[in-house]
């Protein structure tokens, strides 16, 4: 308010002065005539009072935008200090160690353990560093991240970012990270170790410790304890020649006898890293797919059918001894894993394969169906020597395709000698007039003769499919009635003595025809039943009998 009235004060008080002046200047004017230069007198008096008033609205609007602007920093800063006070509450609780520095250290802030961590890594043995990658950052460098240590040796993390005109540094205490790691690596259940560059113990976790038999790390320090004695030689091997290394080893833990994966890395501060992985479950498991792999190849080698399987590449993968032999390959050629094209183009040169007027246009087949995993269940392959190969494919769980070769020749020239076997017995017993039906051990029909069907009117569509004996007796029974002749076929066929078959017997068919049955037990076990017809024998006798009475 005071201000407002020195404001007024300050804008009356000219004006009342030119007024003034203007009345005193009009008040001689009226006493005398007026001059020239009384004009130049009043615009003077008149410009002065006009100046006056707008040099006074001119300060009162300054003031007033000076006041204004004394305002909005006041509210500025208060709200940046609020804004400061809950940034540092969020560092502070989130544990973070901050320092925030401007150029030549001017301005610095501290959040959390800052300040002393700074104050510690400023007088350990690598503060020059860190001065220079500060004095770096301040003058524009990208970011740094470096590890100083404190005069104990213990190491602090150090981050420094740059913002603006102000470096924002993030420090970690080195107790409190490997207090925190180490932790960690206590609770892995692996084994887990460092050796110094003299190979000592400088360092293991609880599952070492446990394995090595201390209860504590002081006295496995203390005993400079090992995983396995031999452990150092593979130490002084990584640190000589600054490589990791692998081995496994045996070693008894709690009586029993277990096996280890060993590994040893070097590592730039604190000399080796070894750790220890339990694999005797593993180990055996290996061992048991080993011996059941074995133990499958071994009945591959074993099995008269030729095996080979080819994976997704159509490369050959594996193959049993039979394969080779079957097909005259040596071992050595098949262990370079030829293809199946180059497979098929070798029997081909060999003449092993059939006849194809198009082999291009057949081995593309081949191809395409091994690509696809398309085949047919099962074909047959004649060729050009005489020999005749049953060929399955399918596909391989292991992705790709195994095939199955079996030589069918014996069997066909069996099946052939048996065929014509069976034809020549065929043609036999139809140049016999008595019927003639030979039954197998199961009671099935094997083999007839025309005599058979014509004598008991049975079409061939009938006896077609090694019908049983029960069935026969049924579609005869339908046409002549029932009568005891199947019967006594039905305990022919089923008697175990075989001297029951031998016997012959008469039997009068139920349409009145007189019928003799024979019947003998067949090497193999079937039963021959032959059937003839007596009923004109039978008239003739009695015919000749009558006139000789």
């Amino acid at each position: 308010m005071r201000t407002l009235v020195w404001l007024v004060e300050m804008l009356i008080a000219p004006l009342a002065a030119a007024a003034d002046h203007v009345s005193r200047a009009l008040a001689l004017a009226a006493q005398r005539p007026l001059r020239p230069e009384d004009f130049v007198v009043a615009a003077f008096t008149i410009s002065a009072g006009c100046i006056g008033f707008g040099s006074g609205v001119w300060a009162i609007w300054n003031h007033v935008r000076l006041g204004g602007l004394r305002f909005g920093a006041r509210r500025g800063q208060v709200r940046d200090r609020a804004a400061l006070e809950m940034f540092k509450a969020l560092l502070e609780s989130s544990r973070q160690n901050v320092v925030v520095l401007g150029k030549l250290n001017s301005d610095l802030l501290y959040f959390g353990r800052g300040s002393e961590l700074l104050q510690a890594s400023m007088e350990g043995p690598d503060a020059p560093r860190l001065a220079t990658a500060l004095n770096g950052l301040l003058s524009g460098e990208k970011s740094f991240e470096m590890a100083a240590r404190r005069r104990d040796e213990d190491s602090i993390a150090i981050r420094g970012l740059k913002l603006g005109r102000h470096v924002v540094l993030f420090l970690e205490d080195g107790i409190e990270t490997r207090v925190r790691y180490r932790e960690i690596l206590d609770a892995l259940p692996i084994p887990l170790w460092i050796r110094r560059s003299d190979l000592t113990l400088s360092w293991g976790n609880a599952a070492f410790l446990k394995s090595a038999g201390f209860p504590a790390l002081k006295s496995a320090l203390a005993a400079d304890a090992g995983f396995i004695p031999s452990e150092r030689n593979l130490v002084a091997n990584v640190l000589e020649n600054k490589v990791p290394i692998a081995a496994r080893c045996l070693a008894n833990r709690n009586g029993e006898r277990r096996a280890f994966a060993l590994h040893f890395a070097p590592t730039e501060e604190a000399g080796v890293l070894g750790t220890a992985i339990d694999i005797t479950e593993f180990t055996q498991s290996q061992a048991g797919l080993r011996c059941a792999l074995e133990a499958g190849a071994d009945m591959l080698n074993r099995l008269p059918i030729g095996v080979a399987v080819f994976g997704p590449d159509q490369q050959l993968l594996s193959h049993n001894s039979r394969y080779a032999q079957l097909w005259g390959f040596s071992e050595s050629w098949l262990e370079s894993r030829p293809g199946l094209g180059e497979i098929l183009d070798r029997l081909r040169e060999t003449r092993k394969l059939p006849e194809h007027r198009d082999f291009a246009g057949w081995k593309k087949q081949q191809l395409d169906a091994a690509a696809n995993r398309t085949f047919n269940a099962e074909e047959f392959w004649h060729l050009p020597g005489g020999r005749s190969l049953r060929v399955a494919a399918a596909p391989y769980l292991g992705g790709g395709t195994f095939f199955l070769f079996e030589d069918m020749t014996e069997q066909f020239h069996l099946q052939a000698s048996l065929s014509l076997l069976t034809q020549v017995q065929r043609a036999t017993l139809d140049s016999v007039e008595e019927g003639v039906a030979i039954f197998g051990a199961d009671g099935r029909l094997v083999l007839h003769n025309t005599a058979f069907a014509n004598f008991w009117k049975l079409a061939e569509t009938e006896l077609a499919g090694h019908p049983h004996f029960s069935g026969i007796a049924d579609l005869c029974a339908a046409r002549f009635g029932r009568d005891g002749i199947w019967n006594a076929v039905s305990a022919g066929v089923n008697a175990m003595d075989p001297r029951l078959c031998a016997e012959w017997g008469k039997s009068r068919r139920a349409d009145g025809r007189v019928v003799s049955l024979s019947m003998s037990r067949l090497p193999n076990g079937g039963t021959a039943a032959t059937f003839t017809d007596l009923t004109e024998i039978e008239r003739f006798e009695t015919h000749t009998t009558h006139a000789a009475a």
